[in-house]
């Protein structure tokens, strides 16, 4: 794993650089939460990192000289960045599964010998949130154009996507002018064929409200041997449960499972801790007949010494309303 935190002047310092043998311990959380929650955050802990590191890094502000030969504050709010993979997946690459601001850093004595920075950053959205697009489409162009039309034409280059095939074939029935964000414009398009958008740190995933659409993709997690045990290279820990939110489980951090992307779990795994419970597809607290689910909310862990790192996921029957996610 790596942890970088970098600047706008493209100034940047690993606290865990994959190419060396790290000496600062890091651990954390990211927390992936519904869009009315908030941004994703992050949660970074350093131990024992030097002061003198320390205090240049997180600085909000910083001074410099204008041309006059006066002193003024800049500001100077630095990002972070956290990278995952495994040395035996994609030729030992790490995948970017945060990018974020800092919010807030500080340093605090737990004992004698340990000090503990804490770093608070959530998810870099100005990429996105601050792309606008101006653009007019005529009647009959297909809804797979006008997006990438209005990619195309954004006051932002460089916003990562794969529009869906299966978007060429509809089509606008009238003429169409859009001004406005970007993202915004797009999803006013994808809510006439049961489509949303997802933000990643990797940029924009298209996501089908409906999972018998063509390009539904799924992360298969349920792979056991005759024995009932997992499978490793699915990635699934444990047995995965059902409680009054939902379908609990945890995996391997996996980049391609994102919030209300799709999975599948075998129902005949799942530990049932609905006590008193009445099932209802209102709160998603209920078997999938296709055993087909989305997750809703999702935890990281990481840890740099110790290897513990993982995902933790909410996730709820795939025919369930789609009010209680978004």
């Amino acid at each position: 794993m790596s942890i970088e935190v970098f600047d706008r002047e493209g100034n940047s310092t690993f606290l865990v650089d994959p190419t060396v043998e790290t000496p600062l311990m890091c651990s954390g959380t990211i927390d992936y939460l519904p869009s009315s929650s908030g941004a994703p955050r992050a949660t970074i802990q350093v131990f024992n990192l030097p002061s003198i590191l320390a205090a240049p890094l997180f600085a909000m502000r910083k001074q410099v000289l204008n041309d006059e030969g006066q002193v003024e504050y800049l500001d100077d709010t630095k990002m972070v960045r956290i990278g995952f993979g495994y040395r035996d997946e994609n030729d030992g690459e790490l995948s970017t599964i945060f990018v974020g601001r800092v919010a807030r850093a500080f340093t605090t004595r737990q004992d004698a010998t340990t000090y503990v920075t804490k770093i608070y950053a959530y998810q870099l959205g100005d990429l996105f949130t601050s792309a606008v697009s101006t653009a007019r489409f005529e009647a009959g162009t297909s809804i797979y154009d006008c997006i990438d039309g209005l990619f195309e034409l954004s006051t932002v280059s460089g916003i990562q996507y794969t529009t869906p095939e299966s978007l060429k074939n509809y089509f606008i029935d009238s003429d169409i002018s859009f001004y406005g964000k970007t993202l915004d414009c797009v999803n006013s398009l994808l809510r006439r064929v049961d489509y949303m958008i997802v933000t990643t740190p990797r940029g924009v995933n298209f996501v089908p409200m409906k999972p018998t659409d063509a390009d539904l993709d799924c992360v298969i997690l349920g792979s056991y041997d005759d024995d009932g045990r997992v499978v490793a290279r699915s990635g699934l820990i444990g047995f995965p449960k059902i409680d009054s939110d939902g379908i609990r489980f945890t995996t391997l951090i996996n980049p391609r499972i994102t919030l209300f992307s799709f999975v599948w779990l075998p129902n005949t795994v799942l530990i049932d801790n609905r006590d008193g419970f009445v099932p209802s597809n209102q709160f998603g607290a209920s078997y999938d007949p296709a055993g087909l689910y989305r997750v809703v909310k999702m935890t990281t862990k990481f840890d740099s010494h110790s290897g513990d790192c993982n995902t933790e996921y909410v996730a709820v029957s795939a025919a369930t309303g789609s009010q209680y996610y978004k």
